[in-house]
């Protein structure tokens, strides 16, 4: 791994208790799926919240944003949509992300394949308790359809490599500086 990647990454698993044990591409994921959700979302997001386990479908991390939260529960997508407010906001994030410095174009298929399963009525490829659980709230949100802006979730794909993330925490800083507004312009593809 690039020395500054490693070095960003260690800092990041000593900060957020991360074991060195864990294996290296699981410690990348978590990171990866921070400086995402972390470029969008001014307040602290914890990483194995929004990062998925094994079997992944090849989806890294999802993360759900109803009205301007982040949601990590049914109860909480419930919660919010029981609001007697129309027309919410609901964005949806789907990141993977790999430490090689080049995309593999059977990885990014892989992504695309596992985003339109869970998206699919009768989804297909294996998945772990983390993709079951989201699958969960997605059908919360479904629930909720008329509740949601413009009747649809935004889908954000997104494919995170080592290379991205070394220019992408200088972007953070700077957007940092700018205010939480201008972080919406960051790092989507």
């Amino acid at each position: 791994m690039h020395r500054i990647i490693a070095s960003y990454l260690n800092t990041f698993c000593e900060e957020n208790f991360i074991s060195p044990a864990l294996e290296e591409s699981k410690r990348f994921e978590l990171f990866a799926n921070y400086c995402v959700i972390k470029s969008i979302y001014p307040e602290d997001v914890n990483p194995e919240n929004i990062t998925s386990g094994v079997p992944d479908t090849g989806i890294d991390g999802i993360c759900f944003f109803i009205d301007g939260e982040i949601i990590t529960s049914v109860n909480e997508a419930e919660t919010i949509l029981s609001r007697p407010k129309r027309n919410m906001p609901v964005d949806i994030f789907f990141i993977q992300s790999k430490t090689s410095e080049t995309y593999d174009q059977g990885d990014v298929l892989k992504f695309g394949n596992g985003i339109r399963d869970f998206l699919s009525d009768s989804p297909t490829l294996p998945q772990g308790d983390f993709i079951k659980q989201s699958r969960l709230i997605f059908n919360v949100l479904i629930d909720h359809v008329s509740k949601i802006q413009n009747g649809r979730c935004g889908q954000r794909p997104k494919h995170q490599n080592r290379q991205q993330t070394i220019g992408q925490n200088a972007e953070h800083r700077q957007q940092a500086q700018q205010g939480p507004g201008a972080a919406r312009a960051g790092v989507l593809l």
